[in-house]
């Protein structure tokens, strides 16, 4: 096969203009505007997850592990958590506050994304792609008069709209809420669509290898040993200082991808299956974290690993994303943890967990009681 370089650029068919929108930025990316690539940098960015986002996601993945004295075990879906606590963060640090209704009402709109709507292109009535751009439209206006309201009121537009604006502000840009709808639409889409089943994959990796789990295990009661009762949070230094469960994220996202299979037209050949490459890879077909000791293990782009994408396509979010999985992996390793033996990943048109993915966790803390 004909290999190109990785900043091949492929092009968007109408199925995805008709589900996004023609002037949608996911399909813009030659077109795309540092702003808003600025903007984006500075949400997920490593600075504003140092500083505000990481605090976030451990308070609102901590809820799914507290369990009251009563309970013996506790059990969840940990796909349905990871994308129940994206957005919640992404509602909160996007919108701001909400009144009830509209919060009720963006949830409702919300179900009608879900993992199938990949898999017929046509808007047709009673199909996932029909609900999806009915969905859409409804959302789109919701957003836009949540947005005016705030803007007319003087209130916090939240971090998302605020460092939004404050970009279009320095490059003279008029205030373009249109603009910002779309570019929030398109955020809560792709958020549900990649980390909470690269996160699920992860545990069903970690569970079929008893080794990994107690490697992890130790490292994050050695984190919870070394807080001693300043147990308040997770620091970035605490998230940087994870070497194993960096290896684990780093391993998975060789291993296997949470980006949708989307038809697109490619200009030129494209290089395929780097990640199993045998002469890069050693048993490449083997889950191995441990190939990554004493590897770059924050690096996220090579000519050999290229997980987030490459060039022009490069995800600015991929920080975000691997901050969420260790987040939800430091609460888990605290205690004895199994997966639900019926737990399948099938690679479809995504990552599909046809069973789902609960995780049943014993209320005795491991070796940290």
């Amino acid at each position: 096969m004909e290999m190109a370089k990785s900043s091949t650029q492929l092009g968007a068919t109408e199925s995805l203009r008709r589900l996004f929108g023609e002037n949608s930025d996911f399909l813009q990316r030659k077109e795309i505007d540092k702003y808003v690539r600025n903007l984006t940098s500075r949400f997920v960015g490593p600075e504003n997850l140092k500083t505000n986002l990481i605090q976030d996601m451990y308070v609102l993945s901590r809820n799914y592990f507290e369990m009251d004295d009563k309970a013996i075990s506790s059990s969840f879906d940990i796909k349905e958590a990871a994308t129940k606590m994206v957005v919640d963060l992404i509602v909160k640090k996007v919108i701001g506050e909400m009144e009830y209704e509209a919060i009720r009402e963006l949830g409702l709109c919300w179900t009608a994304f879900r993992t199938n709507w990949f898999s017929f292109s046509y808007s047709v009535p009673g199909t996932t792609v029909y609900r999806f751009v009915k969905a859409r439209s409804k959302v789109t206006k919701l957003l836009k008069s949540v947005i005016q309201k705030k803007n007319a009121s003087k209130e916090g537009l939240g971090d998302f709209l605020d460092i939004l604006f404050d970009e279009m502000k320095k490059d003279g840009a008029a205030l373009d809420i249109d603009r910002a709808v779309n570019l929030i639409f398109t955020f809560f889409i792709l958020s549900q669509e990649t980390t909470h089943g690269i996160l699920a994959a992860t545990v069903k990796l970690v569970a079929d290898h008893p080794d990994v789990m107690e490697e992890l295990k130790r490292e994050h009661d050695a984190v919870i040993e070394n807080q001693g009762d300043n147990q308040a949070g997770l620091t970035w230094e605490e998230y940087t200082s994870m070497t194993f469960t960096h290896m684990v994220i780093k391993e998975t996202l060789r291993f296997t991808s949470a980006q949708p299979t989307v038809h697109r037209i490619p200009t030129e050949d494209a290089r395929v299956g780097v990640h199993f490459d045998e002469e890069k890879y050693e048993d490449p077909l083997k889950f191995n974290p441990w190939r990554w000791k004493g590897k770059d293990l924050h690096g996220t782009l090579s000519k050999d690993y290229i997980p987030f994408g490459a060039g022009a396509t490069l995800c600015v979010g991929s920080e975000f994303a691997k901050c969420i999985i260790a987040v939800f992996l430091h609460h888990l390793s605290r205690f004895r943890w199994s997966l639900d033996p019926k737990t399948r990943v099938l690679r479809r048109y995504m990552l599909m967990f046809p069973a789902g993915c609960k995780v049943e966790i014993a209320k005795e803390l491991s070796d940290q009681s």
